[in-house]
């Protein structure tokens, strides 16, 4: 999910270049191309009952589902934060937004002290003194502080911040 939200992203960013330079065709075809990729992710890498994004597990055996996906949503292996990707890069549906955003809130799930671990404490594989397994890295600070900027969550941001500078060593 994360590698296609950022093709969606520089797809849209090709288009706003394109227009700049009086390329009309070639706009509208990178903004078409991004329209899709976008609709691709708000489709195939949601789960509306958990209410975040993840990853798909392809194999070469895997078939595409009624509604076009292929492979298997990663639920099982937890939030991570790929799932507030697409709102870093403004491509996820405001709805969908929203409930990634109230799972990034939530004290018991990203919240915590230093905010935006690299795994949820939900998450199964959870440690905060394993690599990737819960540390927080500041780039992915940086894309949750973003990802809840972008769809009104401003105030959030800021407290987040502050927070981060309170309590971060090293």
């Amino acid at each position: 999910v994360e590698l296609n939200s950022y093709l969606a992203m520089e797809k849209q960013i090709l288009a706003d270049i394109a227009s700049e330079l009086a390329q009309a065709e070639l706009a509208v075809n990178y903004q078409t191309q991004a329209k899709q990729l976008m609709q691709k992710i708000n489709l195939c890498f949601y789960d509306e009952q958990t209410g975040y994004f993840y990853d798909r597990q392809l194999s070469e055996s895997n078939k595409s589902t009624a509604n076009g996906c292929t492979g298997k949503l990663l639920v099982k292996r937890g939030k991570g934060p790929e799932g507030w990707s697409p709102l870093w890069t403004k491509i996820a549906d405001n709805d969908k937004a929203q409930a990634v955003i109230k799972q990034m809130l939530d004290k018991n799930t990203f919240n915590s002290l230093i905010p935006f671990g690299t795994a949820a404490q939900t998450n199964p594989a959870y440690d905060p003194d394993i690599y990737w397994r819960g540390r927080v890295w500041l780039d992915q600070f940086y894309f949750a502080i973003g990802a809840l900027s972008h769809y009104g969550h401003r105030k959030s941001a800021d407290k987040l911040v502050t927070r981060l500078y309170q309590h971060a060593q090293g």
